[in-house]
Order: structure tokens, then C-alpha cells, then sequence
């Protein structure tokens, strides 16, 4: 795949319409893909950060203690996340990030070093999930967020790494609208679902996919939402809380698998004596 040609914007967030972003092959021709700060010292940061979520998620209280400033219904989901998009990753309980590890599982031939597409609907910062292909050349990143404030965080994250992203500031519907006829080998929905009013067209997520692909849904379980009804993180000292759908694993694997997928495996992530998450793999036929 030849190099792509670099984009910036400045003020994401000043945009009114979806905007598309690609970096990657011109870095890694300049020397990036080679560096000794990619193959060490970033992979040693990377771990590093981890270690650190880890030992951040002793010390937040629970999102579900309120009062809270500032409290959002899903249909305003995008106006939460551009509000906490600085303060995202200072709230990953060790939960959290084994789910987050169980998705990046799913992806493992393209952590072989094998070329790989693929589509990451509600990307975020990209650090839980994404930094885990920041070396991979093969790989292209195609990022989709509607918070331009995510958007901005995942573009500083990446933009000197030898990941080749494609950053598209767009709703999911927006962009499968947009999308009819492209191919990818794997989609990833991670805690995204809770996030939306509804959920995605499964149909049009089937068509993005090429033969043989696979599609990664993760998300909060609903035995779990019922009890911590809010997820929250405080900003300047004050509490941004949203109040997440609750979405069944069960809902998604039927009507995944009216769609055509074919479903793979469910996991499970427990805390305490409760289901935390689910990790649902699904595979489109050859």
C-alpha cells in the first residue's frame, strides 16, 4: 500500500461537517517505522501507561455516586465525551482494560505483522485499544468518532507512529452511509453500543466487511448497568456523568445473525460476583 498523504486540521471541534484525516506512510518513509524510539522506549511508554490506568482505577470513586454537575442522556453523548475527552483514560478500572485486552485478542493476525484494515467505530483516545498497533505498517486504522474532541486526542496520539489511520469525525450511521462498498477484515465496536440511542444497521456493518472478516462487539453488561447506572469522570473538578444504554448480548447476537454474521464466541468479564462486560465475536461468511 503506497504512502498517504498527511492532512491536519487545527480545531477539529470548529468543524460542522464529518471530516476525514490520513497519516502514516509519508512518517514511517521519513524514518519513524525504523526508529529505535518506536521499537523501545514507545512500546516501554506504552506499557508504562498501562501500569499506570491500572494504578489510577484503585483510587477514582465509583461512577454511580452522585451528585453530579453535569449529567447526560445518551442523545447528548457526543456533547459528554467532548467534555472529558482530556480526562478519558484517567478512569480505566483493571476491568476495563482486561475487556479492552480481550478485543485486542480478536485482532491477532494483525498484530502478526500481516496486512490488515481495520474499522474502529467510537475509537476514542485510541489508547486503550489502538496503541496497540501504533508499529504495525501493514495495518491501516480507519477511526471513527463523533467528538471531534476525541478526534483531536486520537490525531496527537498517532500522528508520528507508523499506524496509517484514516480519522473520520462522523456518527456510525453517518459514516456506513458513506461507507457502502468498502472492505475491511475486522470491525470494532468496544463499548460503543451504551454509548448510542440505538443500536447500529448490523446490515450495513455486514457489507463493510469482507468475506471471511470479523466483528468485535464489546460492552457493558446489562446486569451491571442496572446496578452503576451512570459512567462518570470529573473535569476541573466537576462531575460529567452519562447514563449509559443498557444493551444485551443476547439482542446483539440475533440480530447480528439476521443480518448474516455468523456468530463466533462469547466472553465474559466478571467483577466481584458480577458480569462486567462482553466480548462477542462474529465472522461473515466466506
Amino acid at each position: 500500500m503506497g504512502d498517504i498523504l498527511t492532512f491536519f486540521v487545527d480545531h477539529l471541534g470548529a468543524l460542522a461537517d464529518p471530516v476525514v484525516l490520513v497519516f502514516g506512510g509519508l512518517l514511517a518513509a521519513a524514518g519513524f517505522m525504523g526508529s529505535s524510539y518506536l521499537t523501545k522506549n514507545r512500546m516501554a511508554d506504552q506499557e508504562e501507561r498501562m501500569r499506570l490506568l491500572e494504578a489510577q482505577s484503585t483510587t477514582v470513586a465509583p461512577a454511580d455516586e452522585p451528585p453530579f454537575e453535569f449529567v447526560y442522556e445518551v442523545i447528548r453523548a457526543k456533547e459528554f465525551y467532548n467534555a472529558i475527552a482530556g480526562s478519558y483514560d484517567q478512569r480505566n478500572s483493571s476491568e476495563l482494560l482486561a475487556t479492552h485486552r480481550a478485543v485486542i485478542s480478536c485482532l491477532t493476525p494483525a498484530l502478526d505483522d500481516n496486512p490488515a484494515d481495520i474499522l474502529d467505530l467510537g475509537g476514542g483516545t485510541g489508547q486503550l485499544i489502538a496503541h496497540r498497533f501504533f508499529d504495525k505498517p501493514l495495518v491501516t486504522w480507519n477511526y471513527v468518532d463523533f467528538s471531534p474532541m476525541m478526534a483531536e486526542r486520537f490525531q496527537d496520539n498517532f500522528s508520528q507512529t507508523a499506524l496509517k489511520c484514516r480519522i473520520h469525525v462522523n456518527d456510525v450511521s453517518g459514516y456506513l452511509d458513506q461507507a457502502v462498498g468498502a472492505s475491511v477484515d475486522f470491525a470494532v465496536l468496544s463499548m460503543l453500543l451504551s454509548s448510542l440511542p440505538r443500536d447500529p444497521d448490523w446490515t450495513s456493518l455486514y457489507h463493510v466487511l469482507r468475506a471471511g472478516g470479523k466483528l468485535v462487539v464489546a460492552d457493558a453488561d446489562p446486569a451491571y448497568t442496572a446496578i452503576h447506572p451512570y459512567y462518570a469522570i470529573s473535569v476541573d473538578e466537576q462531575r460529567h456523568a452519562l447514563r449509559p444504554r443498557s444493551v444485551s448480548p443476547a439482542q446483539v447476537t440475533h440480530d447480528a445473525g439476521i443480518a448474516g454474521f455468523r456468530h463466533i464466541s462469547t466472553d465474559t468479564v466478571r467483577k466481584a460476583n458480577l458480569n462486567y462486560t462482553f466480548i462477542i465475536q462474529f465472522q461473515k461468511p466466506q
